[in-house]
């Protein structure tokens, strides 16, 4: 299931591409309409279920074995209301609109899925830790106005990553981020961009976010360069 950040215990992050991400877990399927929707699925919460599921099969055989009679007894009854408790759950899930500027993020538990404006969105640096012991960075997001996010999901290998691959995605007057999965549609793109005349960038950067060839590049740079909307004093907390 997701997790729940309270962002004002953590430090700001800002609508900037930090770094060049690196290669995302991103599947077709992720691609609702191909490429100016993505759409991700919380597997989570089926997952910790079906998990807690097993516990309740393993309680309940030890319990017919006449071994350990109360401890599996509070076994299969926190095993149980834990199962229905994640199964009842209703789906959560994350979608971007890169054409519309807009997100949506799921809600703590039972509430509903909140759409916002992604400009207005406040991002936040957390953290948590892995099995062995790691902290890993994390990017929360949450919504105008909330005291409570959620983590970014982009399927990067760190929050820093996260973040810039969601902000390059999110500018739609930038070509698309760096991903194997978004190359079909990379000249479509352009294309686009080159018919509205190519505007400025939305967010700043502080990498070079260039077009798929030299002649495409070359082409953007009549209308903007890189270098006038690099932005390099924003801190990371790391």
């Amino acid at each position: 299931m997701s997790s729940f950040y309270k962002k004002w215990l953590n430090p700001r992050a800002y609508h900037l591409i930090y770094v060049h991400p690196k290669s995302s877990e991103l599947e077709e399927k992720d691609l609702q309409q191909a490429p100016d929707i993505l759409h991700f699925a919380d597997t989570d919460r089926k997952s910790l279920a079906r998990s807690a599921g097993y516990m309740v099969v393993l309680a309940v055989v030890l319990y017919f074995l006449k071994e350990y009679l109360i401890g599996v007894a509070i076994i299969i009854f926190v095993c149980a209301l834990f199962t229905a408790f994640m199964a009842t759950i209703p789906p959560k899930f994350y979608t971007y609109y890169r054409l519309e500027g807009k997100i949506t993020l799921p809600g703590p538990i039972y509430r509903k899925h909140e759409t916002f404006d992604f400009k207005d969105a406040h991002m936040f640096w957390t953290s948590d830790g892995h099995a062995s012991g790691a902290i890993r960075i994390i990017t929360g997001i949450a919504p105008p106005g909330k005291k409570t996010g959620v983590h970014i999901a982009t399927g990067c290998l760190d929050g820093v990553e996260d973040l810039s691959f969601l902000v390059w995605y999110m500018d739609k007057n930038r070509p698309l981020p760096p991903d194997p999965i978004f190359d079909p549609y990379r000249d479509a793109d352009f294309e686009r961009r080159k018919a509205e005349g190519f505007p400025p960038p939305l967010y700043k950067s502080q990498i070079p976010t260039p077009e798929a060839t030299p002649v495409q590049q070359k082409e953007r740079e009549k209308y903007w360069k890189d270098r006038d909307y690099y932005k390099m004093s924003e801190s990371i907390w790391i």
